[in-house]
């Protein structure tokens, strides 16, 4: 039994002499907010987007944590880790607060490099992201960015289906085309008008002289300072009305900012909570400064090297003349295209509109 003590008496020497550490680490957290030294909570320090990230932990469970850390309202980046030591391969995943700064170059697959308090370097990948407002700034542009992306989705996807009929009806005028040289036309009253793709593009272009016209329209309307003064007024009311429960809403989750929550992701037990200052944000995530005696240069290595090799230019007026030498090609094979096949009576036929309107089209 007294052998068996000798543990308890070990245990007793190191809470003896380390008491002082495990407070300023555990429960103060005085290591922790101090710049200069990395406490036993930090598991490393992150290097990603030219600047520091100091407020790493280590994550056993990610769909865990991610419940707990929402709650928190700090922007969680969560990283994959890999080292080699030796033939080795060692791997571990870390969960990082960005406290300060903006998350427009951080997203799921940048790199970074993770160094560990042992000296060993860590390859870092992002392989999650818990969105938060990181400032005012941020906060605001975060509804117009996911509005920003989900209608950019919806354009790509009309695109794509734009293109391929544009494809095909390209391919069938061609084709109709081709038909036509090769056999004799028909007679002109038991001609069926095929609405393909260049009768569509001159279609368009009396479309496109009737925008013009209602563009003017809205242009001459404009003028009227009233009108003017009406929109004006409209366009500040609606960003303000817009703006306004944003800024309120990102300031409130800004100050809510809570690190003992971040904390007790990872299984801790916080008494009480520990605001996020904006102080302390720039403290855990900032843009290190350049070292001594070092100054920052904007040089243009492409034009040295250029210069270097004897490099020629193409110069501006040779690409001008050659946009003007094709429209004048599709101008010159587009009014052949219409004389051959008179487009422009057909259109104005299946329209039921005078030549006048095409003729004032043309001009």
């Amino acid at each position: 039994d007294e052998i068996k003590k000798i543990g308890d008496v070990e245990k007793l020497i190191l809470y003896s002499r380390y008491l002082l550490t495990f407070t300023n680490n555990f429960i103060s957290f005085t290591n922790l907010f101090d710049p200069e030294n990395i406490s036993m909570i930090q598991v490393g320090k992150l290097v990603m987007d030219a600047r520091h990230f100091d407020l790493n932990v280590k994550v056993k469970d990610r769909k865990q944590h991610k419940k707990i850390a929402a709650k928190s309202n700090i922007c969680v980046m969560y990283l994959k880790l890999t080292a080699k030591d030796g033939d080795k391969i060692l791997n571990s995943e870390v969960a990082t607060a960005v406290t300060s700064g903006n998350i427009t170059n951080l997203y799921i697959g940048k790199r970074g490099v993770f160094f560990t308090p042992d000296g060993i370097e860590w390859d870092a990948e992002v392989v999650d992201f818990l969105q938060q407002p990181v400032s005012i700034y941020e906060a605001l542009k975060m509804p117009f960015t996911k509005l920003g992306g989900f209608l950019k989705k919806q354009t790509d996807k009309f695109k794509a289906s734009t293109y391929n009929k544009l494809e095909s009806g390209v391919g069938t005028s061609v084709s109709n085309v081709t038909k036509s040289i090769q056999t004799p036309a028909p007679p002109v009253a038991q001609a069926k008008t095929s609405w393909t793709g260049p009768m569509m593009l001159l279609g368009g272009g009396i479309g496109l002289a009737g925008v013009g016209s209602a563009f003017a329209s809205v242009m001459n309307a404009l003028k009227n300072d009233t009108i003017m003064l009406k929109i004006g007024l409209f366009l500040v009311g609606l960003i303000i009305v817009i703006a306004i429960p944003i800024i309120i809403s990102a300031m409130l989750k800004l100050r809510r900012r809570n690190i003992g929550m971040f904390l007790e992701a990872c299984g801790w037990s916080i008494n009480t909570s520990m605001r996020l200052t904006f102080k302390l944000g720039l403290l855990f995530t900032r843009t290190p400064a350049f070292p001594k005696n070092s100054e920052k240069k904007f040089f243009d290595h492409t034009n040295f090297f250029l210069r270097k090799t004897n490099f020629k230019k193409k110069s501006f007026g040779k690409k001008l003349l050659l946009v003007i030498i094709v429209l004048l090609i599709s101008l010159g094979l587009g009014y052949m295209i219409n004389s051959a096949f008179n487009i422009d009576k057909k259109i104005s036929k299946w329209l039921g509109v005078e030549n006048t309107a095409i003729e004032h089209g043309k001009k």
